[in-house]
């Protein structure tokens, strides 16, 4: 326990560190990026040009990265606030790029055209979509094969509906049905011992909760992938 504990606080200190890092990449990454604009906007060569658009496109994704996880470490709150749910899924998908590289797993976000704002607290939806995201890489490193996929959709709402539902699916091996609300309990687990505490999902909604949302897992249908979690979140 001792040792346990010591881990721990390592772990939080190396957090704080990071979240210093974080924020002082800002400021060389902006210099980056004015400096490569001027450039630009002096060269004649196409190929210098095209050149300097990659540094130019990287330097914003660059940036995007680091404000979402500034964004992920600050203190939240239980106010309600006016979210873009297109922004919640861009920044998770974002935080989670490198390890689903790693491991060689597809993530496809298929979002509406039209923007949709939701009640709640971004850190929050943001939180929840990253432990369901990481949820569904952890299932799917076993799974043999190339095609190992995350999908991320969100659900147009009805007419005069009061609620939108994001849904995280992967093509992992399925939840048992007497399992559905049994994975949402304090220190349930499925994974192997030392894998997990048991308390992801039974936190997410706990969170969601705050705000009148909802986290389910959907019954198994035939023309849909194994594993498939549903968030229904309150309209603005």
């Amino acid at each position: 326990l001792d040792a346990e504990a010591a881990h721990r606080a390592r772990l939080i200190q190396a957090g704080r560190m990071l979240a210093g890092v974080v924020h002082e990449i800002n400021n060389p990454l902006a210099v980056i990026h004015g400096y490569a604009q001027l450039l630009q906007e002096r060269l004649t060569s196409d190929d210098d040009r095209r050149d300097l658009q990659c540094i130019l496109d990287e330097t914003r994704r660059l940036a995007t990265l680091v404000e979402d996880m500034l964004s992920f470490t600050r203190r939240g709150t239980d106010a309600v606030e006016l979210v873009d749910l297109q922004r919640v899924v861009q920044a998770a998908v974002n935080l989670t790029t490198h390890e689903m590289r790693q491991t060689r797993i597809t993530v496809v976000a298929r979002l509406p055209a039209e923007p949709c704002s939701v009640r709640g607290s971004h850190g929050v939806y943001v939180q929840v979509l990253l432990n369901l995201l990481a949820n569904a890489r952890h299932s799917l490193e076993g799974v043999l094969g190339n095609e190992r996929g995350i999908f991320v959709r969100i659900e147009p709402p009805a007419p005069g509906a009061r609620s939108v539902d994001l849904v995280v699916a992967n093509n992992g091996p399925p939840i048992q049905v007497e399992l559905a609300e049994a994975i949402f309990e304090p220190f349930f687990t499925t994974k192997n011992e030392g894998e997990g505490s048991g308390l992801g999902l039974a936190l997410c909604r706990e969170l969601l909760s705050r705000y009148g949302a909802a986290l389910v897992l959907d019954p198994p249908r035939p023309d849909a992938p194994p594993v498939s979690f549903r968030l229904t979140l309150p309209t603005a």
